[in-house]
């Protein structure tokens, strides 16, 4: 038996979205969630990123029906803070915040492109969420060029 109802499906869909954060995972996230829910569940197989995806996007793929048990493993997941529409917030401060503060800004997402943090900028100009991923993204910054020159220089020898 699986669950074809929209309903149901939409609010599976608000889970994962809830889960991974955004409407697009990655084919490796939703791998990662199917090797989850295979523990979760008890099941020999994963549930493969594909079956997942596919779930995700049901105007594509309308016939896929969803597996009770991993329905229910995905909601026990992404709580139910996330399936009544609240967000859950982290506040990591190094200056002082009171609780119950307003903080009218918007905040933005790390320049990095391997980080997922979105943060509040202390000045307008402010690109990264820490200094760790600043020294990060300079380093990834470094190496793409030393490849280049790497590159550009292998080449010219063999003309």
């Amino acid at each position: 038996m699986v669950i074809t109802d929209t309903g149901r499906r939409e609010t599976f869909i608000t889970a994962l979205v809830a889960i991974f954060g955004t409407p697009e995972p990655t084919r490796s996230q939703l791998r990662e969630l199917g090797r989850w829910a295979q523990i979760e569940t008890g099941r020999a197989k994963p549930f493969g990123g594909g079956y997942l995806y596919a779930l995700l996007h049901p105007d594509k793929w309308p016939k896929y029906g969803i597996n009770p048990k991993l329905y229910h493993a995905i909601l026990r997941r992404a709580g139910m803070e996330a399936l009544n529409g609240v967000h859950k917030v982290e506040i990591v401060t190094h200056v002082r915040v009171r609780e119950g503060a307003v903080v009218l800004a918007k905040s933005r997402r790390c320049a990095r492109r391997r980080c997922g943090v979105h943060f509040v900028p202390r000045t307008p100009k402010q690109k990264y969420d820490s200094d760790n991923c600043a020294a990060r993204a300079a380093a990834s910054r470094r190496r793409r060029r030393q490849e280049k020159r790497r590159r550009n220089k292998s080449g010219r020898r063999m003309r």
